[in-house]
């Protein structure tokens, strides 16, 4: 009687565990199917692929559901993050044993650009950047961080290459970083990597350190001259105005003289033909008037006045 009891209770345990393992398997294929369940956060969006394939490049913020791996997998792609990366180096790295490393053992130089009239130029530039294409950017592409650095580096390159350092260095800061950005844009279109240049920005940009003190000496004679040039423009500003509105009061004043000098002459000119019309007509009774109202106006100028006789004799003074 006990080797039934025994056999029985062997097949119940066996019952027992092919129920449990049955629902450890349920339990494995509902966590298996769960896990289907992703989030695309609002910066992102998702590109679905299944067994390799896309089959939707445009998956939206949110939450989705999509057979899990390896039926379907889901890239999450930052398309609403700005990045940013910093160009100064204008060869593949800046290793030991690179060819920064090298030139800078060989010459003392760091990593330069050459300017369209030869001379050497140092420059660091800020470019900021976001995702365009999710496609390109996840499947044309293997290193987009690589190849960007390449292009930029090329950009600035070329950019530099056909303007004169003067240019460069003072008042062409914007036209560097407007042609950097154009050229740089058309070259990541032609490689078609996904991505969107939104800026620019030239952090630093200065001739060699070994002949940085002579090229802030031009530079310093060249604002220094643009001074004294603007200085004498404004003085000339100044000084015309005044010396037009000099040489018109000039000539006003000279007119107001000649117009007067003219009034008088020709008043002048009058009262003596008036009295030659007199004199013609009473040569005796005009040249006495005449002769009287000139004595008159003379001693209405003299203070003290001595009345003599003919002959010279007793006088006494007259005061009128």
């Amino acid at each position: 009687m006990s080797k039934p009891s025994i056999t029985g209770n062997i097949t119940g345990a066996l019952k027992q565990t092919a129920v449990f393992g049955g629902w450890i398997l349920v339990i494995l294929l509902i966590l298996y199917l769960a896990s289907g369940i992703f989030i695309i956060p609002q910066n992102q969006i998702g590109v679905l692929l299944r067994f390799g394939r896309v089959v939707n490049s445009g998956v939206t913020p949110g939450i989705h559901y999509a057979l899990p791996w390896p039926v379907h997998r889901v890239r999450k792609v930052p398309v609403k993050v700005m990045h940013r990366i910093s160009v100064d180096d204008f060869f593949e790295s800046n290793e030991k044993g690179s060819k920064s490393a090298l030139l800078y053992e060989a010459t003392g130089l760091n990593s330069y650009c050459i300017t369209g009239d030869n001379n050497l130029v140092n420059l660091t530039c800020v470019i900021q950047y976001s995702i365009a294409d999710p496609l390109e950017y996840l499947f044309k592409v293997a290193d987009n961080n690589f190849v960007l650095l390449e292009l930029a580096a090329g950009s600035v390159i070329n950019t530099l290459a056909v303007m004169p350092i003067d240019e460069i260095l003072t008042s062409g800061k914007v036209e560097v970083e407007t042609n950097i950005k154009t050229r740089l844009q058309a070259d990541i279109d032609d490689v078609g990597c996904g991505l969107s240049v939104s800026f620019i920005e030239v952090k630093d940009v200065s001739p060699p350190s070994n002949v940085r003190e002579a090229f802030e000496d031009v530079i310093n004679a060249r604002i220094e001259k643009k001074k004294l040039i603007n200085d004498a423009e404004s003085y000339k500003n100044q000084m015309i105005p005044q010396a037009s509105a000099n040489a018109a009061r000039m000539m006003e004043e000279g007119y107001a003289h000649k117009n007067a000098v003219i009034a008088k002459a020709e008043g002048e000119t009058e009262r003596f033909l008036s009295l030659l019309g007199e004199y013609k007509a009473a040569p005796e009774v005009t040249r006495k008037r005449i002769y009287l109202e000139s004595i008159a106006e003379i001693l209405a100028a003299v203070k003290k006045k001595y009345i003599v006789d003919e002959e010279g004799g007793e006088f006494r003074l007259f005061v009128p």
